[in-house]
């Protein structure tokens, strides 16, 4: 689906996403994992994109001991266990941030807070409303155009205010069947003040992550040496995955890594470079890795029988 964007004006546009409403309309109401370089090839098709903030609320040490202490506070959780789950989450969370500030994003972050509700059940609140409202009128004057990626009926009256500045105002949300059979809705204040309403369904095809590598793409870039980020390290285990900045992800086993980054020193979030092998394994879909490390240091190349 195309934008209403002018191939001949080049209209300047600026994105703001709601992470985790995003989060919930797209992975968790309909089981989708989104390409975030695709999602801005799609939104910002035939414009000049002036900027495209990713918000999203963000954990520290602080408020994981908080949320621990009231967690263990008798409920009878083991607190270093879930410490050490919540830190790795931490790191996962930051290692995204990352490649999304690498790939074309300005990630803004506010501080989760941790409180117990009048049911007294623990709850966490990130609420980036103030920061979305004070980004988008600060750029009302720079851009034509506002593309809003949430369902939130909060943000009615700032689309209001920001329309009235001139700005037209596109609202990227669903209120597809499956997602309301999930618990999510795209509110009708928001949908009903924007200029646009482009329903996340109608993209989905375009911005959906195909995350394998194709044959084509294995058989170009095997043996070369390329960057990513440990999205996801299974120590009980032994092997993890490793996000490229193409999105792409690759299997690798604790016999891939270099011997100067011992598997138990490989955190989920780090970066690291590594080898494409030229083959798949027999039962593994993802392409795998070799050579894995942390720095990008020169190594030489295995004889063929130690490359498979």
């Amino acid at each position: 689906m195309q934008l209403n964007t002018s191939k001949s004006s080049k209209q300047k546009i600026a994105i703001f996403i709601d992470g985790a409403n995003f989060q919930k309309a797209t992975f968790e109401a309909m089981g989708m994992e989104i390409n975030f370089r695709g999602l801005l090839e799609v939104l910002a098709e035939e414009a000049f994109l002036v900027r495209a903030y990713y918000y999203t609320g963000e954990f520290d040490s602080d408020s994981i001991n908080h949320y621990v202490h009231l967690r263990e506070n008798g409920q009878g959780h083991t607190g270093e266990m879930l410490r050490d789950d919540m830190l790795r989450r931490l790191r996962k969370d930051r290692g995204f941030h990352r490649w999304l500030n690498r790939n074309g994003y300005k990630v803004v972050t506010k501080g989760v807070r941790v409180f117990k509700d009048a049911n007294g059940e623990v709850s966490m609140k990130a609420n980036v409303d103030i920061e979305i409202a004070i980004d988008m009128l600060t750029m009302a004057g720079h851009v034509d155009r506002m593309i809003l990626v949430s369902g939130d009926g909060d943000f009615a009256p700032l689309v209001d205010a920001v329309s009235a500045k001139g700005v037209r105002i596109t609202v990227v949300t669903t209120q597809n069947r499956r997602a309301q059979a999930n618990g999510y809705r795209g509110s009708d204040l928001l949908i009903d003040a924007a200029d646009e309403y482009v329903p996340i369904e109608k993209i989905r095809g375009r911005i959906e992550r195909n995350d394998r590598l194709s044959e084509e793409e294995l058989a170009e870039l095997a043996g070369q040496t390329l960057p990513g980020i440990i999205e996801e390290k299974k120590a009980d285990r032994g092997f993890g995955f490793i996000r490229t900045d193409d999105g792409k992800k690759v299997f690798f086993h604790l016999r891939d890594l270099h011997t100067s980054l011992p598997f138990e020193d490989l955190e989920e979030g780090d970066d690291v470079f590594f080898e494409l092998r030229g083959e798949r394994d027999e039962n593994q879909p993802y392409a795998r890795a070799r050579d894995v490390r942390h720095n990008q240091e020169v190594l030489p190349t295995p004889s063929p029988s130690k490359m498979w």
